[in-house]
């Protein structure tokens, strides 16, 4: 027979409609039957292997509370680094534009790297705390908070850059007088951002709450300054491109201006 060349070892069997598997799932036959053509055999039982699913398993009793006070304080350094670094930077960038201080300018624009590399060291601690303590609650808020905050400054730095770039464009072509108005907008802004710093390195829900009024002001008070800008065209036609160097400072502040409104948010959220 044909089959029986190649299946020596089988012999003439019934058929197991439903063959069960073995190794503990559900009760299993001795045999296994297999069809070949219309004739059945039955085939010595084989044995399926168990795959067992291997997990690197976490020893949490390793990770001490003094490590993890040491990586989430590691972790708040390099964000108040971040803060105060952004703030610098629109510190120096006001100066480029208001002063006419080309140095504090190109400052703020080589220092931006700096802000960048903060940023990603934030994002590596807060990543590793998430992965190696697991923290919860009020840890795991502040953590969270701390990787979004980040994102949130350097956003700010990188409107700084903008600002310090448009002033240095400024500088060299004649004075418009009206770019003076942004004084008053950088000296608001300068009071909140320190205000924000200050109550964000001390996670103070009650400081940051007060503050979200004045924060909505400044916004208003931003935005306002782009609309006066915007109707400068029609007294320097033959400088409109300052007036548009202006327009572009404006709004980088107001987008500096909604960043410290979500880091106050992002705040009183760790706060809560």
């Amino acid at each position: 027979c044909f089959f029986q060349r190649i299946f020596p070892k089988m012999e003439p069997g019934v058929f197991s409609m439903f063959p069960a598997l073995d190794e503990g799932w559900l009760p299993a036959p001795p045999e296994r039957t297999a069809c070949a053509g219309s004739i059945f055999f039955i085939m010595p039982a084989k044995p399926y292997p168990i795959i067992k699913p291997i997990f690197r398993i976490m020893n949490h009793d390793a990770h001490t509370l003094r490590e993890f006070d040491a990586a989430l304080s590691s972790l708040n350094t390099h964000l108040l680094q971040m803060a105060y670094k952004a703030q610098s930077a629109l510190d120096l960038a006001a100066a480029g534009l208001l002063q006419q201080n080309e140095s504090s300018a190109n400052r703020v624009i080589a220092d931006d790297e700096e802000l960048d590399e903060l940023e990603m060291t934030v994002d590596r601690e807060g990543l590793h705390l998430l992965a190696f303590f697991s923290p919860v609650a009020s840890d795991l808020k502040v953590v969270l908070a701390s990787l979004r905050m980040s994102s949130m400054y350097e956003r700010i730095g990188y409107e700084a850059v903008t600002i310090a770039k448009r002033a240095n464009r400024l500088n060299k072509r004649p004075r418009i007088r009206e770019a003076a108005l942004a004084d008053s907008v950088y000296r608001e802004m300068a009071e909140r951002f320190r205000a924000v710093n200050k109550a964000v390195s001390s996670w103070d829900g009650e400081a940051l709450a007060e503050l979200v009024p004045a924060l909505e002001d400044l916004a208003e008070h931003a935005a306002s300054l782009t609309e006066a800008f915007a109707c400068l065209p029609e007294q320097y036609q033959d400088n409109l491109v300052s007036v548009a160097d202006l327009v572009f400072v404006s709004r980088s502040l107001e987008r500096i201006a909604e960043g410290l409104q979500k880091v106050a948010a992002e705040g009183l959220y760790a706060a809560s």
